[in-house]
């Protein structure tokens, strides 16, 4: 319950009634400020009667307002409460402020309702919120038990959602919770279930989790593995490895036979209550426990999930999990067995795609994911990799890489490009039998000639190119042997883009079919393309002037022009303005400085000196706090300069003073301040403001001022400080509530006062 008083509220004295349904559970009123004559609660009804203690510490000035007492409500019967809607309704029968004033609330005679603000109508909603229900989910149903294979145990989430007879729902933690089976462990707080380690899988498992006396049930089935002993099934196809023709490689200086390699599988059987059986890939789970018994054989790559034939003789690929024996299977290399390279087989794919049949799909049924390999060469610079394969007589594969001596190029690099690692990327629209893979043996000297080759094709459908966009970071260069060059860049990065139909920006800078046309330039700048960049150089034969750089592109009919100049440092200028800086000083450009009227010591004006570079193509820039700007006076000990503001001394003589600036050793330019012993006087003192905060006792003046000259300052003081002493002095008119230091302006609280206290 707030009151808007405008000053802080002294008395008063309210009824409030309750709606039927709803009662007044308390009312909280801060006795440390208030003291209650009368404080009646009937439940249904509350009546107050306070006072301010005491009115000395209340704020004299105007309040947003006071809080004057807070009630809590509480829902005693929703049948009662009429329409779904409640609250409490308070009649003000009086209230003053410490100015002794009795208040109208709304402008009306008391007693007068209070204003509701806030709520539905401007009355509370009122309403039954029961739990009508739990819906538990899990990100899986499904459990594998996968401990016996690697080790690992299989989790699911559990999540639960209270939905209430209000419709609203929200996720809550169950309070207890339970698995009808060992075979299933619950986390800590309910919030997962895992594949106990103890205790064999059973068929299934039903969590239940309770949330305020209602129950939610999940069913989880668990499936085990059908042989524990030996979990894993692996197979290699080919199982037997034979000796590809003609394809020798060097090994320590002799030339060695090299093998066939088979793609390994490895599948284990899962079964749900005995009954259904269902195989699973988990090669990806078992291909870093493979090792070969016999490396001089066969060796296992976990990477490409294959065994590479190495040399005659058999061995055994098995997957440990400790000292335990997951899967084995034995793979034959024979030297009496020839296989030859038919073709290469080549498959370029910017992507690999996913699908699986419309669902919905029922419980319990077996979905077959397809996986293809897509080609999508629809913009400019996008990438695909290439993939090759020798195809065998005896109809097997062998996946070839660089290593192995393949080799990829473009049949038409204006269509497309190959870059290293066997990737391929889309240049400009064409299609065709675009790549060629060739393989040749790493060691001619036990391989001569050719092993296989064989093309690929690809499509590249790009988007029209629409526009060329040139940014560069200066337009504007200086030559680096001048002056300038301390002011301005001597180079700048540009930057090419290609922008296409489709709204997609490619960037072209160092591409080798953008061309950097500088002949109208006369050799005025030079563009350099190095590395990930291109720069504009400007020339060192000391030419200045403005030329244009021409873009243009040997695969698009598209070309751009940015204008570039390049110049040199000519001359300085100076002058001076009023210092401090005030709106519009330095459009009031001054030749003389005056002592000011009234200060002690003596005071003269001070001056801010601009220096301006001018450039040979005419442009400017300002120099005057530039590191290299040196700013002297031909009167040192009279007249001081730091960086560029001017202040004479006060002992300085009337008369000129030469005021010099000089950039990098080379340029200088000069202006004449004349000093009087004439002064100026202040004319107008505006904005006086005291420093505002909250708790303050002690508050700074600020003020500024208008001289006789046109002349301001903007603020008198630094701080507590007075920037011209003696000039400015203040007083209160009431020194029993403040007082104020006379030079320094900082005013002090004293005590309470009626009205207001007038400073000057």
């Amino acid at each position: 319950v707030y009151a808007h008083a405008v000053y802080a509220v002294s008395s008063y004295s309210l009824r409030c009634d309750a709606s039927p349904g709803v009662e007044i559970a308390s009312a909280t009123i801060d006795t440390a400020l208030w003291t209650t004559d009368s404080l009646r609660n009937l439940s249904a009804s509350l009546a107050v009667v306070a006072v301010l203690r005491d009115p000395e510490v209340a704020s004299s000035t105007v309040v947003q307002r006071d809080t004057l007492m807070t009630l809590q409500l509480r829902l005693s019967n929703a049948s009662q409460a009429a329409s779904g809607t409640g609250g409490v309704s308070c009649m003000v029968h009086g209230v003053s402020n410490i100015r002794s004033e009795e208040l109208r609330p709304r402008g009306l005679q008391t007693p007068v309702s209070a204003t509701v603000t806030g709520g539905e109508n401007r009355r509370l909603r009122i309403g039954t919120r029961a739990l009508r229900g739990l819906i538990a989910t899990s990100n899986r149903s499904e459990l594998l038990d996968l401990n016996p294979i690697d080790g690992s145990v299989a989790v699911a989430s559990v999540d639960l959602l209270a939905v209430y007879s209000d419709n609203t729902q929200e996720r809550v933690t169950a309070e207890q919770c339970s698995s009808s089976s060992r075979s299933l462990d619950i986390a800590q707080g309910c919030s997962s279930v895992q594949v106990s380690r103890s205790a064999a899988p059973s068929s299934s498992a039903k969590v239940t989790l309770a949330f305020r006396g209602i129950n939610a049930t999940l069913t989880f089935r668990v499936w085990s593995v059908v042989n524990r002993s030996l979990p894993v099934q692996l197979s290699a196809s080919p199982s037997r490895l034979g000796k590809i023709n003609d394809w020798l490689v060097s090994n320590g200086g002799v030339c060695t036979q090299r093998y066939q390699s088979g793609r390994i599988d490895a599948t284990a059987q899962f079964t749900y209550g005995g009954q259904a059986v269902q195989s699973v890939s988990v090669l990806h789970l078992i291909a870093p426990l493979l090792a070969s018994s016999n490396e001089s054989v066969a060796t296992v790559s976990a990477a490409s999930g294959r065994v590479y034939g190495i040399g005659p003789g058999t061995c055994t690929i098995t997957a440990r999990r400790g000292s335990s024996v997951v899967a084995l299977h034995g793979v034959v290399v024979d030297a009496h067995l020839n296989v030859s390279v038919t073709s290469l087989s080549a498959v370029v794919a910017t992507s690999v795609a996913m699908s699986l049949p419309q669902s919905p799909f029922s419980i319990t049924s077996s979905q077959r994911a397809s996986a293809f390999v897509r080609q999508d060469f629809n913009f400019e610079g996008v990438n695909g990799t290439a993939s090759v394969v020798a195809v065998l007589s005896d109809n097997s594969l062998y996946p070839l890489s660089a290593q192995d001596g393949l080799s990829l190029r473009s049949l038409d690099t204006n269509v497309v490009r190959v870059l290293d690692g066997g990737v391929v990327s889309a240049v400009m629209n064409g299609s065709g039998d675009l790549i060629e893979a060739r393989w040749r043996s790493k060691s001619p000297r036990c391989s001569a000639g050719l092993l296989s080759s064989g093309t690929t094709s690809i499509a590249v459908r790009l988007p029209q190119a629409v526009n060329v966009n040139l940014v560069s970071q200066h337009t504007t260069l200086a030559l680096a042997a001048d002056s300038a060059q301390y002011i301005l860049p001597t180079s700048s990065t540009l930057n090419v883009t290609v922008a296409y139909q489709n709204g997609r920006l490619v960037d072209l800078t160092t591409d080798s079919r953008t061309r950097y046309d500088t002949s109208a330039a006369g050799g005025l700048f030079s563009i350099v393309v190095a590395g990930s960049s291109a720069t504009i150089v400007p020339n060192t034969a000391g030419l200045i002037g403005t030329s244009l750089l021409v873009v243009q592109f040997r695969h698009l009919n598209l070309s751009a022009q940015l204008s570039v100049t390049v110049t040199r440092l000519s001359h300085l200028s100076v002058f001076t303005t009023p210092y401090p800086a005030y709106y519009l000083s330095v459009g009031n450009r001054i030749t003389g400085l005056n002592r000011i009227m009234g200060a002690s010591p003596a005071t003269f004006q001070q001056a801010q000196l601009h220096v301006t570079a001018h450039f040979a193509d005419n442009s400017t820039a300002d120099i005057s706090t530039h590191s290299l700007t040196l700013i002297s006076s031909d009167r040192q000990s009279e007249v001081s300069v730091s960086t560029n503001i001017v202040t004479p001394q006060s002992s300085a003589a009337q008369g000129p003073a030469i005021i010099t600036a000089s950039f990098a050793a080379k340029h200088s330019a000069s202006i004449v301040l004349f000093l009087n012993h004439s002064t100026v006087h202040i004319v107008e003192l505006q904005n006086l403001t005291l420093s505002a905060g909250a708790s303050l006792s002690t508050s700074q003046s600020q003020l500024s001022a208008i001289f006789s000259d046109g002349t301001q300052r903007i603020s008198l003081f630094s701080g507590s400080t007075p920037l011209l002493p003696g000039v400015i002095s203040f007083s209160v008119d009431t020194p029993t509530a403040a007082s104020v230091d006379s030079r320094s302006g900082l005013v002090s609280l004293l005590g309470n006062h009626h009205s207001l206290v007038t400073l000057s």
